[in-house]
């Protein structure tokens, strides 16, 4: 019975967001400019402030050594728009319909400013792999292969 309810989750709060942007996402009480300033502190001003942490615990060793793909996925998490989640918990706390109007455009400007994120990330040259030495395994290869047959 809880698997039911564990998996029906996540949709019915898509359902309940869906249902505050029946007026469009322009029908929100805020105003454009508060919504982009969200949408900008948001996507713009996090994203350094992690990368700033990751560096800082790379330099004082709390991250595995050479383990890049680790790195990268702990940049990519600052990079990500918010969760669904938080317009559940707005929507609880009556302003559903204001946070699904701002979670809405985050996730539309989150499709440019991950992208841009993650080629600055790897433009820093933070994450390359490295050939591996003769007779070691490929890690990253694995891990292509071990999602493409997950997605089969």
């Amino acid at each position: 019975m809880s698997v039911i309810f564990r998996e029906a989750m996540i949709p019915c709060i898509l359902l309940a967001l869906g249902g505050n942007l029946i007026d469009g996402p322009g029908s929100s009480k805020l105003g454009r400019r508060t919504t982009a300033a969200i949408i900008f502190a948001r996507l713009v001003l996090v994203p350094p402030v992690g990368l700033g942490i990751v560096m800082l615990a790379d330099k004082l060793g709390f991250l595995p050594a050479n383990d890049k793909m680790f790195r990268f996925v702990l940049l990519l998490q600052n990079t990500m728009p918010t969760s669904v989640l938080a317009g559940a918990v707005a929507n609880l706390r009556g302003c559903g319909k204001e946070a699904a109007a701002v979670l809405f455009w985050v996730h539309i400007f989150a499709i440019f400013s991950m992208a841009g994120w993650i080629v600055l990330i790897q433009g820093v040259n933070l994450f390359t792999v490295t050939e591996p030495e003769e007779g070691a395994s490929r890690p990253a290869v694995n891990f292509v292969v071990t999602a493409a047959l997950c997605v089969r």
